[in-house]
């Protein structure tokens, strides 16, 4: 549970303060984190303790990334 708090705060973190940004990053964060996209597939079957925590949190930049490029390219 904590681990989904910590990805879904990466994801948002830095987006400019609007509930669309917000809903639409809590969507694809969810579907990354369902998903599981190469590399944060092989942090989640690593054997590290700290592999469930950092698939998420991987997620969330990884999302946060994606959300800034839409904003950028959307205020063109």
């Amino acid at each position: 549970m904590l681990d989904e708090v910590a990805g879904m705060m990466l994801s948002v973190l830095w987006l400019p303060k609007n509930l669309a940004f917000y809903g639409t990053a809590f969507l694809l964060f969810r579907l990354l984190d369902v998903s599981k996209p190469g590399l944060i597939r092989k942090i989640q079957n690593a054997k590290a303790p700290t592999s469930i925590m950092c698939d998420d949190l991987l997620a969330g930049v990884f999302m946060n990334v994606i959300m800034q490029l839409v904003i950028r390219v959307i205020a063109i």
